[in-house]
């Protein structure tokens, strides 16, 4: 094997590797409290997350201790992608978290949105009542 081939394969190799950690980083992530675990104080927050090719910022808002608006201020994608996750957003109002089902065909776009709740409703808890 000349050195060309192996130079090829570490190449090879290391953008595998690459993906790899590209894909986590979009598609994982740690989650901030539930909104059901904490106290969340009345009034409006930002959240953002970062979503290639840029960030997605929301704002949510808190009335009477709970999520009751989610709003899309910046989203790096085609509109109808930022339209597709209007249902998203009303699951995450109902059930109060982010542990819910992602939209089908907008898979980081909508793991983007819950990181960007889970920014805001950190900002919003009010971490004392723990």
């Amino acid at each position: 094997m000349g050195i060309k081939d192996k130079i090829k394969r570490l190449f090879i190799a290391s953008l595998a590797i690459a993906s790899i950690l590209i894909l986590t980083i979009y598609l994982g992530g740690t989650k901030a409290q539930k909104p059901q675990d904490m106290r969340l104080r009345d009034g409006v927050y930002e959240g953002r997350s970062f979503k290639f090719p840029g960030q997605m910022v929301i704002s949510l808002t808190v009335q009477g201790e709970k999520i009751s608006d989610i709003k899309i201020l910046k989203h790096p994608a085609p509109k109808r992608y930022t339209q597709i996750l209007d249902s998203l957003i009303a699951s995450i109002i109902e059930s109060q978290s982010t542990d819910v089902d992602s939209v089908t065909g907008a898979t980081i776009s909508s793991n983007a949105l819950k990181r960007a709740v889970d920014d805001a409703v950190t900002k919003a808890g009010d971490l004392r009542s723990n």
